[in-house]
């Protein structure tokens, strides 16, 4: 975690140097503008603990290109994993986001509320390859999962994703 700052609109916007292997989640204006950093959104009414500069952390949330400035985000953060602490706390937005057409941007191409969903996850939202996620890399056990598994959640073929 690289900093934290508090926007006008609310937003705390808490930004992540991507671990080896997910540098991919950057753009140029995330490597010009934002020091090589990913830009992470937690929404005004989410219980959220901010992390502290320094401390290790996974996010989860919607990857949407941000284009009223160019970088990309995860706007918002669902969930976030404070590794050196081993506690996971997830938060959804207490309401839906909104999306006004001329009005900012795109929303990374989808439309929100799950639309970027793999359905061979349909209990849960996780989003197609790339990235190969894991179990760690994601907030969900048990899950129900089908053909064809992409992620490979299911490695014993029962139809239950990463199973504790």
């Amino acid at each position: 975690m690289t900093s934290v700052r508090h926007e006008e609109d609310g937003d705390d916007h808490v930004d992540v140097a991507p671990a080896p292997g997910f540098g991919r989640f950057l753009d140029a204006d995330n490597v010009l503008l934002q020091h090589g950093s990913l830009v992470t959104e937690i929404m005004p009414g989410q219980a959220l603990p901010l992390p502290a500069v320094g401390e290790r952390v996974a996010v989860f949330g919607t990857w949407v290109l941000d284009t009223d400035h160019g970088w990309n985000e995860i706007h918002p953060i669902w969930a976030i994993r404070f590794l050196d602490r081993g506690v996971l706390v997830r938060r959804l937005p207490p309401k839906t986001p909104r999306y006004e057409p001329g009005e900012g941007g795109t929303g990374g191409g989808g439309s929100g509320g799950g639309t970027d969903c793999d359905p061979a996850y349909p209990t849960v939202c996780i989003p197609p390859p790339p990235p190969d996620l894991d179990c760690a890399d994601v907030p969900y056990t048990n899950f129900q999962v089908l053909p064809p598994d992409p992620q490979g959640f299911d490695g014993d073929g029962d139809g239950v994703g990463c199973e504790t």
